[in-house]
């Protein structure tokens, strides 16, 4: 059979082709969607990490005729948000005889990570009651 002028269509091959685009399309956009919504996974856990570190400062600046000088771990607080295996660990370092450096920093471990992360933050804090 002698296919007219008039017809119209596609081949076969041109099917096959587009279809085959089509699909590599799609393998990306899935792959894309996947990566992005880890990195804001990572991007949440980075920031429930800075507030509680934030919050651990802020709580030796409240009483800093508390401060001790050394490391100690503390408690993280449950139910804050998502820190698969966080923990975190303050050091006061005697910097004068009434001025001290506080150092905060929260670790955890991202689900399908090779790395712990970290966030850490530092402050100078003055006292006059320091031990």
């Amino acid at each position: 059979m002698v296919a007219s002028k008039d017809q119209q269509g596609f081949t076969l091959v041109e099917l096959v082709s587009a279809l085959a685009v089509i699909a590599v399309l799609a393998v990306a956009l899935v792959h894309t969607g996947h990566g992005r919504a880890q990195s804001m996974s990572y991007a949440f856990q980075e920031t429930v990490a800075l507030r509680l570190a934030q919050a651990e400062l802020e709580a030796q600046r409240a009483n800093p005729g508390q401060l001790m000088v050394g490391v100690a771990a503390f408690e993280l607080p449950s139910g804050v948000g998502p820190l698969p295996g966080g923990r975190g660990q303050r050091s006061v370092r005697a910097i004068e005889p009434q001025l001290f450096e506080v150092e905060v920093q929260v670790w955890w471990q991202p689900a399908g990570a090779k790395q712990a992360r970290t966030v850490i933050l530092t402050t100078r804090l003055a006292s006059t009651e320091a031990k």
